[in-house]
């Protein structure tokens, strides 16, 4: 019994459909299939007819092509309209031609394989085999075909840095510029820690074009998958919310979704055809869409194989997609994002990644820290506040307003003000001359001995940049220090300029 040659028709008919329909996509696929690539009887002549109107500038409709192949003389089985509208309705996407042809390809390549083998066992029942030359011609033959898999797809595209210094290169694109690039985005934080409510605000914003925390979001239709909620959950939290009709025009949620194993990413190109305005698709959550680890896979390699084709998906079609994501219990203080679930795959594959954390689970406060690929990295002080979170600035910049207020509120720094806007001579005593000093000026100073050394000598620098004021320890002796304040403005001024 016979078996029959490895091949796929619906491939071959998609090939063929797919320039029918898109004819742009002639040249991705010309350099991968030549006509003897085909296996189905008549498509190799009906592709190398493509290739021949290509070649001549004609169109290639089925107008065009039904009336070439009758001219070569081809039955109705493969010239007639009704094969020729099959091969149209055969695909799913023209846009996937290319993988279309490498499937015909790789069921040729298989054929040819099994071709050289049939030969072989041919040659070595001859009378006269010579297993020498049976050998090298065989050892040419797969050579030549393991050349044609290797140039597969055409020569390689080396660039020159030469000519990349010079060249005109469009800017990386944002659905929230300097936040959530066009790609893919992790938002990790613990269960319950409101980024179902941050997914809302950002849909809402970004599809009236407005700013969500401080950033300004680029206008563009928003589908939510909102796969752990129900219609119930987000219609109350839209209304704490504020939202109303005119708000959420361009804003689509999604109940359910099959996970990567099972056609997720096909969901995701039909949802593209029914609403293609959109820029952002949110995925709540990640976990809800993963598929199962494949055989002899490693987590590592499940997570960037995942991550990596959600990426690529996102870039293909110039979107960005974010997925919610939840943290490890273990934490790393010297790192946030080790913090996220899961391998290194997942921080790998991913555009940029956005961490919620706090100092305590029952603060409203809340620090949202982020990294990316082409974003600067950041940390950002939010606050939860009437099911809404707002914006309360950088955290560097907090942080310094914190140490500011600290400075102009420190009896030391008071003390040393009022003295020096009545002298310009420096201050020389111990620890308990200033406080004697500082009741002169009614200001109270608790610490006292070694403690208020210590709180001066942490306070040189900040006295030195925000007021002039130079701070040095003067020996004394077998008594304790003495210290002395002086005005430097020489230093003072070269600091602050």
């Amino acid at each position: 019994m016979d078996i029959i040659p490895p091949h796929d028709e619906n491939a071959e008919k998609s090939v063929l459909g797919s320039i029918l329909i898109n004819p742009a996509v002639f040249s991705e696929v010309s350099e991968i299939l030549s006509p003897e690539d085909f296996y189905m009887p008549g498509y190799a002549e009906v592709y190398l007819a493509m290739c021949e109107l290509m070649a001549e500038g004609k169109a290639v409709d089925p107008v065009t092509l039904q009336s070439r192949l009758q001219e070569k003389g081809l039955p109705d089985t493969v010239s007639g309209s009704a094969f020729l509208t099959t091969c149209a309705d055969a695909v799913p996407f023209s846009t996937n031609a290319s993988q279309y042809a490498r499937i015909v390809h790789d069921k040729a390549m298989w054929r040819r394989y099994k071709q050289i083998g049939k030969k072989v066992a041919s040659d070595c029942y001859g009378a006269n085999a010579n297993l020498r030359e049976i050998l090298e011609k065989t050892e040419g033959e797969i050579q030549t075909l393991a050349h044609d898999l290797i140039s597969l797809g055409g020569n390689v595209n080396v660039g020159s840095f030469s000519e990349l210094i010079d060249a005109q290169i469009e800017k990386p694109s944002f659905a929230v510029p300097d936040l959530i690039p066009v790609g893919f985005t992790i938002l990790a934080a613990p269960p319950k820690f409101g980024k179902s409510w941050l997914c809302l605000q950002l849909g809402i914003a970004m599809q009236r074009g407005e700013k969500f925390l401080g950033f300004q979001a680029n206008r563009g239709d928003v589908v939510y998958l909102a796969l752990e909620d129900s219609e119930y959950r987000l219609q109350d939290r839209l209304k704490k919310l504020g939202a109303r009709p005119e708000d959420l025009q361009g804003f689509y949620y999604m109940l359910t979704m099959p996970d990567m194993d099972h056609g997720f990413l096909d969901e995701l190109k039909r949802i593209l055809l029914a609403k293609p305005q959109t820029r952002l698709i949110i995925i709540d959550t990640l976990q809800k869409i993963r598929g199962a680890a494949k055989r002899n896979d490693g987590a590592y390699q499940t997570d960037y194989r995942e991550i990596g084709a959600l990426q690529t998906f996102a870039l293909k079609n110039k979107i960005s997609i974010i997925a919610v994501h939840h943290t490890r219990k273990m934490t790393d203080p010297g790192d946030v994002f080790a913090g996220i679930s899961g391998t290194n795959g997942i921080s790998g594959a991913a555009d940029a990644m956005l961490m919620l954390t706090r100092k305590n689970r029952m603060d409203k406060e809340a620090t949202l820290s982020v990294t990316g690929r082409d974003l600067n990295a950041e940390e950002i002080e939010i606050r939860f506040d009437a099911c809404r979170w707002i914006r309360l600035g950088l955290k560097a910049e907090i942080e310094e307003q914190r140490l500011r207020e600290q400075y102009e509120a420190e009896p030391i720094v008071q003390t040393l003000r009022r003295y020096f806007a009545h002298s310009e001579e420096p201050w020389i005593g111990s620890g308990a001359d200033f406080v004697k000093m500082a009741r002169y000026y009614r200001i109270s100073i608790h610490e006292s001995g070694q403690a208020l050394g210590k709180k001066m000598e942490s306070l040189e620098s900040m006295l030195l940049y925000n007021d002039g004021i130079e701070h040095v320890t003067l020996p004394n002796g077998t008594g304790g220090k003495r210290h002395q304040f002086s005005k430097n403005t020489l230093e003072w001024e070269s600091l602050i300029s």
